[in-house]
């Protein structure tokens, strides 16, 4: 059965950055782009050990959300799946990921 797995996040990807997004100008927003990249990356690989290894001060310090989900759904995952992106977008300076693991 396919499970899929979702993320929203406090941190926007550097296109967004700007007066829409969360926190003050150049502020986290611009050490967001990396953290959001190794998030996309392990949704779309299936990866649970990336997820797992997602460091919660980091998440703090980019207002990220979502950090403990993914790390629950890392434990709970396993390795034998396929995984794919679905969609990835910052609406209003926020970033948001969803994938499926099949």
């Amino acid at each position: 059965m396919p499970r899929a797995c979702s993320r929203r996040s406090g941190t926007a990807t550097a296109p967004t950055d700007g007066p829409r997004g969360p926190g003050r100008h150049g502020g986290p927003r611009h050490a967001a782009q990396p953290y959001d990249d190794l998030i996309a990356d392990a949704i779309a690989a299936a990866d649970p050990t990336a997820l797992a290894r997602l460091d919660p001060a980091q998440a703090d310090r980019l207002w990220a959300g979502g950090r403990a989900a993914l790390q629950v759904l890392a434990g709970a995952a396993g390795t034998a799946y396929t995984g794919s992106l679905l969609m990835r977008a910052a609406p209003y300076g926020v970033g948001y990921f969803a994938g499926l693991w099949t």
